[in-house]
């Protein structure tokens, strides 16, 4: 099996330092840098709609041959991911996955929703690096020193035009959870802790559960923060695991 590893808002390939070698022995893995991110083409700024990154995962996956890969997507790259196996906005079929890891997607993409991550994350990025590293020791103090160094990787390349580029402009696909409703491959839903950062609500967690195609499995790790792989490591990789080998 091939996996394919999406990252988050201000994130790069560098976010999945772990995980990349965690499931490495079992798969062939790739870890991209969506548009705007760690070493990839600086697109325009209004050009971070979820259908423009879906159509450059499209794009590697054919240039590559990749055929039937396992997504992984974390936050904004889960949005990606599942536009990406669904064909949303796209004229075109979409690609043939085997399967989709979905880490604590957004319900949808909204400036105003999001407001407070998206001035987080751009304060989190204007910071020195030595003072950003001093907070999360104090708030992550759990976090695998690779973990941070990842951060601090896909931070030192962000750009807060980017950042807050991609939420208004993938906001125009609306609410994500239409195209949970839909979905035809396999799919492992994650949901991180609210109280730590989590996305998803009780009301909408229920929501997408009843929703969810029967192909569809879902797990709440509880003391997971917003950055499953990172706060959660190893029951991460053991639900991807799991998930992969059914």
């Amino acid at each position: 099996m091939r996996v394919v590893l999406l990252h988050a808002n201000a994130g790069s390939a560098a976010s999945w330092s772990r995980v990349g070698p965690a499931l490495g022995d079992r798969y062939q893995v790739f870890a991209l840098d969506l548009r705007g991110h760690g070493a990839s083409v600086r697109a325009p700024i209004g050009s971070y709609g979820l259908r423009k990154a879906a159509d450059d995962v499209v794009s590697f996956l054919t240039a590559l041959g990749v055929e039937e890969p396992m997504l992984v997507g974390h936050s904004w790259g889960a949005a990606v991911a599942l536009v990406t196996a669904t064909g949303a906005e796209s004229e075109q079929l979409p690609p043939t996955v085997s399967s989709l890891v979905l880490e604590d997607p957004p319900v949808m993409m909204s400036p105003k929703l999001q407001r407070e991550q998206i001035n987080d994350l751009i304060k989190a990025i204007a910071l020195p690096e030595i003072e950003l590293r001093e907070i999360l020791a104090m708030v992550h103090p759990s976090w695998h020193p690779d973990d941070v160094d990842s951060l601090l990787e896909g931070f030192r390349y962000a750009d807060p035009a980017i950042v807050e580029s991609l939420v208004r402009d993938g906001s125009c696909t609306g609410s994500l959870l239409p195209l949970l409703g839909q979905l035809t491959v396999r799919t492992l839903l994650i949901r991180a802790n609210p109280l730590r950062g989590g996305l998803w609500s009780d009301e909408e967690w229920a929501h997408a559960r009843r929703i969810l195609p029967a192909c569809c499995t879902t797990v709440e790790l509880h003391n997971a923060s917003h950055d499953v792989h990172r706060s959660q490591f190893n029951q991460f990789i053991q639900a991807v695991r799991e998930f992969a080998e059914i």
